[in-house]
């Protein structure tokens, strides 16, 4: 299972967020189904159950992060963006290979997330040789 971690400043960047918000948040950034991209599948339900919250609570939660911009929400995709500014630098290394196969792999279909994914890293991966909005292969 891999590491996930959290800097210390989320906690002053989340200071007028509820409780339900900040687990919420928490739990999307250190599940098992979360990548160092911030880009994955996971159902609401998955969420209510495994933060213990009810899935009212979670879904009010997620819209909440979802209408401030922490994450981009358009089920069954959740993104987050500034999502690897969270995550240690060591963790990092293979970050250009793993967001180009996220895309690959989840950015087919044209929802919503999908789409912020590859608007935010086309402009932050841009410079490099592969940017993010060269077609996607035929499969």
């Amino acid at each position: 299972m891999p590491n996930r971690t959290i800097t210390s400043n989320f906690w002053a960047s989340s200071e007028e967020w509820s409780s339900d918000e900040k687990l919420v948040f928490l739990y999307l950034c250190t599940c098992p189904v979360s990548n160092v991209c911030g880009l994955f599948k996971i159902t609401e339900k998955k969420i209510a159950d495994d933060s213990n919250l009810t899935r009212e609570n979670s879904h009010a939660a997620l819209l909440a992060l979802h209408e401030r911009g922490q994450v981009v929400y358009a089920p069954p995709l959740i993104f987050i963006p500034d999502y690897s500014k969270h995550q240690h630098a060591e963790h990092l290394g293979y970050f250009k290979d793993h967001v180009f196969k996220v895309r690959d792999e989840l950015c087919k279909n044209g929802n919503k997330a999908s789409l912020a994914f590859a608007d935010y890293y086309t402009t932050l991966l841009n410079p490099l040789d592969n940017p993010l909005d060269n077609p996607l292969p035929k499969t």
